[in-house]
């Protein structure tokens, strides 16, 4: 029994391996199927359930049977004494005495045998045996006897077997039954002779045995039926793990002790493409790789030697295509009995796994080369942007050096006594040079946006202020061509925000000098919203969206991206009409983007355009979105003339978000008409707000008019002109404007021009009149020039001069070093790229003598070197102010007089004057 359930296990184990028997060993069994293996195993498990049946009706015969006999045996001995003892007289006494030993010699016999375990097999044999010997011998006994009342006694060892054998109806009880009652009637008929009265006793013997019998019959069917389920949960078990392992992904198999596969399952198919018949009787290591098989059989020797699991192996298999497959194999011996010898296999297909590990390895060689060659490209790619940078800022030093002479000594040159035509040459000079530094700076900021060297400076700015000074710089070419110039900031749009004002005010004079450029008539419109504001954000960030409009040609849908890219245009043939480098929009979209935001146009042909553009940015903390309205405008009514409906709308919101009156209207007549009606219903306008080139009666025609009246009289004008033209504010003056601003207006600008204006009221009359700009005259200051160019030497000098300032000019830092030495200066200023000593080593040497004397002497750079970090580099030298060529001269004035005022001027008052060292 152990030894087939062993077998049945190793069976149902069985499968291809990866490992195998040494080659020595042969091929012992003869090959079967897998349908073979599994029809022998089931009559192995039918057989095996009926010899436990057999074995359980043995053990019920020996626990039942053997008292029965001693039951009848003990019978013989107590009727035999009962006979000695009551001296009873029979026909036959020596032939009863004969029966009755022959009768216990029998059931002796019979107890003898079932417990001797040679027998234990017949026991069932034994049992019939014995049931009819004593039938026919007790029936023998009681005819010689006599006694027909004991015949019942017959039917006693009948029952005591019955309950031991199969279920009633079974051939072995009728033929007892048969014999037993074959041996009644006869021992009632051989005594009586009454054939009814034995049938009578019989039938009643009959009964009884009966119902006895069903009785042990239910017994053993019960106990029968346990041994059914059990066997039926012992199959269904099987089937299970069987199903596990036919329908497991993994090959999984059972070796013979000398290595042939026993047992394989239908996944040996997927894996290895042979089918389960081709591989049972096999040696496995037919299938194994050649170099691998020695260690495979060492492998198996292992396993068969030691219980458990064996350690996990890598094997190449032989595929049925001729490839090799890898499988991951784990052997187990998990056999207890030592005298049946296997292995069970189980075998994972990574074969794709390690194709991945090396695909992944080979991968990553080819990643790191790349890498590696990533890392030489970047490399030289990073010599080729320090090439192209020192180039480029060569090329910006070498082209703003002369530049700052042609634009400087243009500039000066127009300031002196002039006939018309020379004016007209040098002022298409110094719009030339003007071009030129746009093309430079355009094609420089493009270089650094491709090197990746352009960077923003975010600080905080005044919003209202940048927008001020990007578009006022564009008043005068817009006022030259007829356009409206406005600019129109929404009320919940901060005050101060942080962004980098150097790059918006870029962005911004782009997109307006576009616009100028390509409006002939009507109005370019700058619009600021914050365009979060409805979410009602309290977030520090907030997104504002500029849109500068024109009524220009307008740009072909074809061409609305195109303009955008470096060198376009939205027509070719417009670059000779109104020319341009092509990069301006290329500049200002990544600008944009690096500000968080995004550019793109909407427009039409012949309706205009309107460039778009949004920035992420910060609301500067505790700053009003807009001026606080004052208590003296506050309801004070005011007249607004100017011909451009934009404007009027403007100036409108922006007065009444001061919680002022305005009138608006469109032209000089309807102003006049407007103040009639006022004064004739008693009421006057105490400010009239006027725009100066109006058509049909402009600005100063209307102020005269208005003056004339005596109604009109008291009534405070301003005036607002598009462009700060030379003679406007003196006419002003003669007209009796109070107060003169350029257009397009900042609302801090007009606010404080209004304030003032209304507070001056009742003034004589020959007081100041204010305007947008009013520079104070600066101090005169000894200047230490050092610069090696003889043109820029004579430029700055004329310029500081001209200001009343007194120049002391060297070539290179040794000569400058010497003339501090000499005398002293209140400002130097520093060329950075000179010969035998530039402007860093002369400042670092300047530095260092300040250790001892304590005193601080304010350097300013005034270089042509402008690319991004030249200034923080002067900077970190020791410098205190940076200025770029060509030189804007108010930049220049500006940082000398904060300089000044900083740290003071020379104790020593000179005359102006200039001198050169060397």
């Amino acid at each position: 029994m152990r030894g087939s359930e062993g077998e049945e296990s190793t069976a149902i184990a069985a499968g291809d391996d990866l490992l195998s028997a040494p080659a020595a060993m042969s091929v012992s069994l003869a090959p079967v199927t897998p349908e073979g293996v599994a029809a022998a195993e089931a009559d192995t498990a039918r057989a095996e359930a009926l010899e436990r049946i057999r074995a359980k009706a043995n053990r019920l015969v020996s626990e039942r049977g053997i008292p029965g006999l001693l039951i009848v045996l003990g019978a013989i001995a107590l009727f035999s004494a009962r006979d000695w003892w009551f001296g009873l007289e029979f026909a036959h006494p020596r032939l009863l005495m004969a029966v009755r030993v022959v009768h216990g010699g029998i059931i002796l016999a019979v107890i003898w045998a079932i417990r001797r375990p040679a027998w234990q097999s017949r026991t069932l044999s034994l049992a019939r045996f014995a049931v009819g010997a004593v039938c026919v011998m007790t029936a023998l006994t009681e005819t010689l006897k006599g006694d027909v009342q004991s015949a019942p006694l017959l039917f006693i060892p009948l029952l005591m077997f019955s309950a031991t054998l199969i279920p009633w109806g079974g051939r072995s009880q009728i033929v007892l039954a048969a014999i037993a009652g074959a041996a009644a009637l006869g021992n009632f008929y051989a005594v009586e002779g009454n054939l009814a009265g034995a049938v009578n006793h019989v039938f009643l013997a009959f009964a009884i045995t009966l119902i006895a019998s069903i009785y042990a019959a239910f017994a053993l069917q019960r106990n029968l039926a346990s041994i059914e389920l059990a066997d039926l949960a012992l199959r269904r078990r099987e089937q299970y793990f069987r199903s596990l392992i036919e329908d497991a992904s993994d090959v999984v198999a059972v070796l013979n002790a000398d290595g042939t596969v026993r047992y394989t399952g239908p996944s040996i198919a997927r894996v290895l493409g042979y089918s389960p018949e081709a591989v049972v009787g096999r040696s496995v290591l037919d299938l194994v790789h050649p170099a691998e098989r020695q260690q495979m059989a060492a492998e198996f020797v292992r396993a068969l030697q030691s219980r458990g699991f064996a350690e996990t192996n890598e094997v190449r298999m032989l595929h049925r295509d001729g490839s090799w497959r890898v499988l991951r194999a784990t052997a187990a011996n998990l056999l207890h009995d030592q005298n049946v010898q296997g292995v069970v296999i189980n075998a994972h297909d990574i074969t794709e796994l390690r194709r991945g590990e090396l695909a992944l390895r080979e991968a990553k060689n080819t990643a790191e080369a790349a890498r590696e060659a990533a890392e030489e490209a970047r490399q030289a790619a990073e010599r080729a942007n320090r090439a192209k940078s020192e180039f480029v800022a060569n090329m910006s030093h070498e082209i703003r050096t002369p530049m700052n002479g042609i634009i400087g000594m243009t500039e000066l040159a127009l300031q002196t006594p002039l006939n018309p035509e020379q004016r007209e040459y040098l002022q298409m000079v110094a719009a030339s040079g003007d071009a030129l530094m746009t093309v430079i700076n355009d094609v420089l900021d493009f270089s650094k946006m491709e090197a990746g060297k352009l960077a923003l400076d975010p600080v905080e700015v005044d919003l209202r202020d940048c927008l001020g000074d990007a578009v006022r710089a564009l008043a005068l070419r817009a006022h030259l061509k007829g356009l409206e110039l406005a600019v129109e900031v929404k009320p919940e749009v901060p005050e101060t925000i942080v962004a980098d004002p150097h790059r918006l005010r870029q962005v911004l004079s782009n997109l307006v000098g576009n616009a100028i450029k390509f409006t002939e008539r009507g109005e370019v419109v700058v619009e600021v919203a914050r365009i979060d504001a409805f979410a009602g954000a309290s977030s520090d960030t907030v997104q504002l969206q500029f849109a500068v409009r024109d009524t220009g040609i307008g740009i072909p849908p074809d061409k609305r991206e195109d303009i955008f890219c470096a060198f376009e245009q939205g027509d070719g043939s417009t670059t000779r009409k109104y020319g341009g480098t092509g990069l301006g929009l290329t500049i200002s979209r990544r600008l944009v983007e690096m500000m968080g935001g995004r550019l793109w146009v909407e427009s039409a042909v012949g309706d205009g355009s309107v460039f778009r553009f949004t920035i992420s940015t910060l609301a500067a903390a505790s700053v009003p979105c807009s001026p606080a309205p004052a208590e003296r405008l506050r309801e004070l009514p005011v007249l607004v003339v100017d011909d451009n409906a934009t404007n009027r709308r403007i100036l409108n919101e922006m007065l009444t978000r001061w919680q002022m009156c305005p009138t608006t209207v469109d032209s000089g007549r309807a102003a006049l008409g407007c103040l009639m009606h006022a004064a004739n219903g008693g009421r006057m306008f105490p400010l009239v707000l006027i725009d100066v080139h109006m058509p049909e009666m402009d600005g100063f025609e209307l102020a005269e008019r208005i003056k004339r009246v005596p109604a009109f009289a008291t009534a405070t004008i301003m005036m607002l002109s598009s462009a700060d033209l030379a003679g406007e504010a003196a006419r002003c003056r003669a007209v009796g404007v109070e107060a003169y601003l350029t257009k397009p207006l900042r609302q801090g600008e007009l606010l404080d021009a209004m304030l003032e204006v209304l507070g001056r009221i009742g003034l004589p009359a020959g007081s100041s009149l204010p305007t947008a700009a009013d520079p104070a005259e600066p101090r005169p200051l000894r200047v230490l020039l050092a610069e090696d160019n003889v043109v820029n030497q004579r430029l700055a000098s004329r310029l500081l001069e001209r200001h009343g300032h007194a120049v002391v000019v060297t070539s290179n830092g040794r000569e400058a070093l010497a003339a501090l030495e000499r005398e002293r200066f209140d400002v130097v200023l520093m060329d950075v790229q000179m010969p035998e000593m530039d402007g860093f080593e002369t400042t670092a040497a300047i530095r260092e003598q300040e250790r001892w004397s304590g005193v601080h002497l304010p350097i300013v750079a005034m270089t042509a070197h402008a690319m991004k970090g030249d200034e923080e580099r002067c900077l970190a030298a020791g410098m205190d102010g940076y200025v770029s060529k060509p030189i804007d001269a108010s930049r220049l004035f500006e940082v000398m007089a904060t300089l000044t005022a900083e740290h003071g001027t020379a104790v020593e008052t000179i005359p102006p004057r200039r001198a050169a060292v060397g």
